[in-house]
Formats: C-alpha cells, structure tokens, sequence
C-alpha cells in the first residue's frame, strides 16, 4: 500500500466511512467446491477521519477496485466471500486538492439468500 501524499501521521489517527458501492461480477470458472470471479466497481465514500484520509484530502470520496475472488459455499443458501482488491479512493479533483490513495484491500465475508 502506498500513500501518494504522506504528509499526515494517520498512526494515532482513525479512518471511517459511510458509503454505497455498485460491484459487478464475473465467474471464470465453476466448481462444486467454489467458484472463482473478477469483481470489480465503484462507488462513493463520506469519510469520518481524523485526521483526514487520503493526508489533505477532503471528506466525500470517490471509490473504485477490482481484483479476483472466490465464492465457498457453507450451506445450500450461504457462501464465503474472499477477494483481494486493488483500490483507489479521491475525491475526483471536485476540490482542489485531490489528495489520493492507491492500496490492496483484503475482502472477507458472507453472502446467502
């Protein structure tokens, strides 16, 4: 992971967000035990971070990653989620400083129906 614009000590800091992202799917291959996918999307971040993430950044953000995954099923309407995702998180030049992060970002989680 790295910071394009290190200028803040974020160690002592916190960083969250409230957000909505629109993710797209794509199954490469399909077995019984799991199935392996691209994913990839965007979406928008109001950051709640102090101090500011990305460093100089402002507070609404833009989201977008990509990167593969595969999904576990655990039960016959339950799956593990795994992915590993490049990400990029700016505010899109909206303001004048447009302070960016670029980073891999692990994914873990349940899906069911």
């Amino acid at each position: 992971m790295a910071d394009k614009n290190p200028s803040r000590n974020v160690e002592e800091g916190s960083s969250h967000s409230l957000g909505v992202d629109l993710m797209l799917r794509y199954t490469i291959w399909h077995t019984p035990s799991a199935s392996y996918h691209l994913e990839g999307g965007a979406g928008f971040q109001q950051m709640l971070s102090n101090p500011p993430f990305p460093a100089d950044g402002s507070d609404e953000n833009f989201t977008v990653f990509i990167g593969p995954g595969t999904l576990i099923p655990m039960a016959p309407d339950k799956r593990l989620r795994i992915s590993l995702q490049y990400f990029h998180i700016s505010n899109a030049g909206l303001v004048s400083d447009n302070s960016g992060y670029d980073g891999l970002q692990l994914v873990v989680g349940f899906e069911w129906n």
